[in-house]
């Protein structure tokens, strides 16, 4: 029997995006938390400002962790990718950098995991926080993607969680370069439990998790585990395609009948941009999946190290 991992055998993995202001207080709570120091992984994920250079600071006087430098900025999914491979705790910790998530109940979700858990998440009890346009789209957007591929996903999202040695080493065999990292380990079936918690206020700074990058990954989300988008459009275009059918019949059955009236310009333009939107959603699902086909197949790194400070 493989002996259970302890709590105090825990790497914590650290995204940052330009969180110079609020790294250095979330790296003191996790210590304290700890009432030690776990072996600490910030990856920089091309931050602009001086994020490695503050997180790099405080582990060189701890010595209890490693800071790197990504080359540009990959996401947030990518750089926890990176801080895995580097991780040689038994369990492993993934922690946001804006002290939004609570540090302090780490050590609970790492006994948990000690055990016989292999995933630990942290839930959030809710988004009260988040302005209510960001909470009711969240929520329909979870809604849908429940519907969409038959995955009980939480409605709140899970992106705080402790993982087992064998959790992790299930994940490593993944390899998609556009991955959505939870949703991999949501999927993985492995014994799992829930620590709820509030989300607190960043401690600084204004978050660089953009409009743009929430399309992308739900976008990621959708076609990375259902054909669902694809199966949904053929639908559309078979039920079109047959009225298409009815319609044409109609309208020749008319015709013999001398019935057809010269009007019908305004029908036809609304059937014709019907059909011709219908068309471009569908080409537009399928080049979503041929252009993720295409960047798996070029297998291009999915990150670069830039500069590394290891203070082990």
């Amino acid at each position: 029997m493989p002996q259970s991992p302890s709590p105090g055998n825990t790497s914590v993995i650290i995204p940052a995006f330009n969180e110079e202001l609020s790294i250095a207080a979330t790296l003191d709570r996790i210590v304290a938390a700890f009432g030690g120091s776990p072996e600490i992984i910030v990856v920089s994920d091309g931050s602009s400002d001086r994020t490695f250079e503050v997180a790099a600071s405080w582990l060189r006087d701890t010595g209890c962790g490693i800071a790197i430098q990504l080359a540009s900025n990959v996401g947030s999914h990518a750089a926890i990718r990176c801080g895995l491979e580097r991780a040689s705790g038994d369990t492993v910790a993934i922690i946001s950098a804006d002290g939004q998530d609570p540090p302090e109940v780490l050590p609970q979700m790492a006994r948990m995991v000690a055990e016989g858990m292999d995933l630990v998440w942290g839930e959030r009890t809710g988004r009260r926080r988040d302005p209510w346009i960001r909470r009711v789209l969240a929520a329909a957007y979870y809604r849908m993607f429940r519907l969409v591929t038959g995955l009980e996903y939480p409605p709140s999202g899970f992106d705080f969680i402790v993982m087992s040695r064998h959790a992790v080493a299930a994940l490593g065999r993944y390899r998609e370069r556009n991955l959505p990292l939870f949703l991999a380990v949501f999927n993985l079936g492995l014994a799992s439990a829930t620590v709820p918690y509030q989300r607190a206020e960043r401690v600084a700074g204004t978050s660089g998790w953009t409009i743009s990058k929430r399309l992308r990954l739900a976008m990621d989300m959708l076609t990375s585990y259902s054909p669902a988008p694809i199966r949904m459009v053929s639908g559309v275009g078979l039920i079109i395609g047959v009225l298409g059918v009815v319609f044409g019949a109609f309208t020749v059955i008319r015709a013999l009948r001398g019935g057809v009236p010269v009007e019908g310009w305004a029908s036809l333009m609304v059937v014709s941009s019907l059909m011709l939107g219908t068309l471009l959603v569908a080409v537009g699902f399928i080049g979503e999946y041929l252009w993720r086909t295409l960047d798996e197949i070029r297998a291009r790194p999915l990150f670069i190290e830039r500069d590394v400070a290891d203070h082990r």
